[in-house]
Order: structure tokens, then sequence, then C-alpha cells
């Protein structure tokens, strides 16, 4: 029977350990053990162990020791009464409580237990690693729960302090507010004997308002009388360019025409004048006053020559020959005049090519004016007539923009009695 307890108590090690009440359950849910038999947590033991040889289910002691916790928490299951292990501590809570050596009190308490559960050293078996690292995961989250269990109290103990700030603050506004609605209770029995005197000159404003209505009304009508002149107006000056279209509309296109028709002459004109000009310019540089008193100059040096010349052949030469030189000098004077007269001639015939043109061009301009007179005349008419349309049409906006200041006039005294009332 003792052996089927123990192999119970034995399958009961193989559990999660989320199971075991010890671990799931808050901090200090389990009895305390005196102070020499306190434990450190299994992580103590790990950092003692080298992380290369991995650990050592049998011969280490937190193994024998979760080992043994997992045995009493299947006791426990199976309704023995074994004692519970302590809650695990920190490195530096347990090197505050505790001064012997923890492996002599972990042997001893290890003892113990086997004694009272009746276990055999053969019996126990070795944690597996994946448990141990579990438990191990366990331990740092529980560590982790009370630090911020700590931090939690250390934030409610802040904002407990911050809460009884605001509460003196918001005692100290309610007594500001309280001397400021005494201060103004004085003003407020003010505005309202205001407002009481106020509500005498209510008539009046509305009396105002009536008459402002009045003359409302009163802009109204003669804005529609304006509004029939002006669509009479409107009418009429439709009528008169209807008119002045159905008994000029064919002159003034027919003025147009010959405008067009002028003016493209009057271009043609031009052009013709720009050639001419540069006729002249090519004669005047080909048979011009510069050109002739070039050739003279050149005709001085060759006499020159002909001189020096002359004077060198003086003594072989006979005085026939002399006399064929003058017959060449009066020659050369000859073709000389002969051309002066007949530049004079070109220039006269383009002098009076372009004296025609100007007056021709004066002629035509003088028709397009008369033309463009009677273009204005007719003009002037609609004008005249546009204008008066546009004096109604003024006159009705300025009408409508006394209206609506009035209107506007009148919404705000309507506003200002509202606000009395």
């Amino acid at each position: 029977m003792d052996r089927d307890k123990k192999t119970t108590s034995g399958d009961s090690v193989h559990q999660s350990p989320e199971s075991h009440p010890s671990r799931d359950s808050p901090r200090g849910s389990a009895p305390r053990t005196p102070t020499g038999s306190r434990l450190r947590p299994p992580s103590v033991y790990s950092s003692r162990t080298s992380p290369s040889a991995g650990p050592t289910p049998v011969r280490s002691p937190p193994m024998f020791t979760n080992r043994a916790a997992s045995q009493r928490s299947g006791n426990a299951s199976a309704g023995h009464q074994s004692p519970a292990l302590p809650t695990p501590q920190t490195d530096t809570e347990s090197r505050q409580t505790s001064t012997t050596p923890i492996y002599s009190e972990s042997t001893i308490l290890i003892s113990s237990t086997i004694s009272s559960t009746k276990i055999q050293l053969s019996d126990i078996q070795p944690i597996e690693p994946k448990i141990l690292e579990r438990i191990k995961s366990l331990e740092i989250s529980i560590k982790q729960h009370r630090d911020s269990e700590a931090q939690l109290l250390k934030n409610i103990s802040a904002l407990n302090v911050e809460i009884e700030a605001a509460r003196e603050e918001h005692d100290q506004l309610m007594d500001v507010g309280q001397q400021e609605l005494a201060k103004l209770s004085p003003e407020v029995d003010e505005f309202q004997n205001q407002s009481l005197q106020n509500s005498a000159t209510i008539h009046d404003y509305w009396a105002a308002l009536r008459q402002l209505e009045e003359q409302a009304n009163e802009k109204d009508r003669e804005i529609n009388d304006l509004k029939m002149r002006l669509a009479e107006l409107q009418e009429s000056g439709e009528q008169i360019l209807q008119d002045r279209n159905e008994d000029e509309g064919p002159a003034i296109e027919e003025l147009q025409m010959s405008k067009v028709q002028i003016e493209l002459e009057i271009l043609q004109q031009e052009q013709e004048r720009e050639a001419t000009q540069v006729k002249i310019t090519e004669y005047n540089d080909t048979y011009g006053i510069h050109a002739i008193q070039t050739l003279r100059k050149a005709l001085a040096r060759s006499q020159e020559r002909a001189d020096e010349l002359m004077q060198a052949l003086n003594s072989k030469t006979s005085p026939s020959e002399m006399i064929d030189e003058k017959k060449v000098d009066e020659l050369t004077l000859l073709f000389e005049k002969v051309m002066h007269r007949r530049l004079g001639a070109i220039k006269a015939g383009f002098d009076e090519e372009i004296n025609a043109a100007a007056k021709l061009e004066c002629e035509r301009s003088h028709e397009v004016d008369v033309a463009h007179q009677r273009y204005l005349h007719t003009n002037q008419v609609s004008e005249e007539t546009e204008q008066r349309a546009s004096q109604a049409e003024y006159n009705l906006l300025n009408e409508k923009k006394t209206l609506a200041e009035l209107q506007a006039t009148s919404l705000r005294l309507q506003a200002q009695l509202g606000q009395n009332a």
C-alpha cells in the first residue's frame, strides 16, 4: 500500500508546474518556514553551475528540492499532510535573512522531508530539463509580478498624492469662484435694473421699426417703378439699334468694305514707295553726286598722270597728238554733262510719281475720314441711348443699396430688441 502511495506521488512529479498551488497562488499564500531553512530559487543554483556542463538532475540540490516540492504537492493532492515549502526569495533577500551555507540546509531539509514522507532515495526520479526550465521561467514571472506589484503600489501612492493636490487646488478654485460670485452679485443686480430700464424703450424701437418697414415698402414700390422704366428703356434701345441696323447697316458695311480697300491700296502705295526709294538709292549710289565726284577724282588723277606722261613725252610727240588729248578732255566733260542731265530727269520722274502717290493717299485718307465721321455719328446716337440706360440702371442699383442698408438697420434693431427682451 505504501508502495502504491509512492508510485502515485512519483507520478504527480511529472505533472505541469501550473497545477501546483504554491506556484499559482499570490505572494504570501504559503506559510513561511524559519529563516535558517529558507531556500534560494532554482535560478540561483543554476547560476552556480557551469553553462557548458548542462543541468545534472541527480546531484544538483535544486533538483532534489523541486522534486521534493512536487512530491509534497502530490501527497497533498492525495490527502497526506506534509510541511509546505518556503516561498522562493531573491538573492538579496536570501543574503539578508540567512548567514549559514545553503547546501547544508537544503540537504537537511531534503533529509527531513524524505524521512517524514517515507521516501527512499532510490525512488526519487530526476526532473526533466523542460520541467526545470518551466519552473525557472515561472519563478522569473513571479519575480516580475512582484516587481510590478511594487511599482503599482508606488504609482498608486503617487496618484494619491496628485489626487490630494488636485483636491486642494479644486477647493481653492471653488473658494475663488465663491469670492468672484460675491463680487459679481452687485453687477448682476445693476444689469437687471438696466434691463428693466431698457424695457421702457422697447415700444420706441418697435415704432421706429414700423416706420422703417413703411419706408422699405415705399422703396420697394419705387424700385418696381424703376425696373419698369429700365425695361422700357431697354426695349427702346433695342428698337433704336434694330432701326439703325436696318437703315444704316448696308451703308456701314459699304463704308467698312471701302475702308478695307483703301487700306489695302495705301499698303500697296507704301510698298511701291519703298521700292521707288530703293531704286532712287541705287541710282544715287551709281549716278549720284558722290559717284560723279569719285569719277572726277579718278579722272583728275588720270589727268595728272597723263600730264606727267605728256611732259615726259613732249620731246617725242608731235603737235597733232597734243590736239587729240584736248579732244579727249572735251569728250569727257560732255559725257559728264549728259549723265548729269539724265540723272536729273530720272530723279524728277521719281519725284513726280512720289508726289502723285502722296496726293492720292491724302484724297483717300480724306474719304476714309468722312466715312469714319459718319460712323462715329451713328455710334454717338447708340452710345447716348446706352448711357441713358446705364444711368437708369445705376440709379436702380443705388436704390437697391439704400434698401439693403435699411433692411440691415432693421435687422440690427430687431436683434437689439431681442437681446433687450
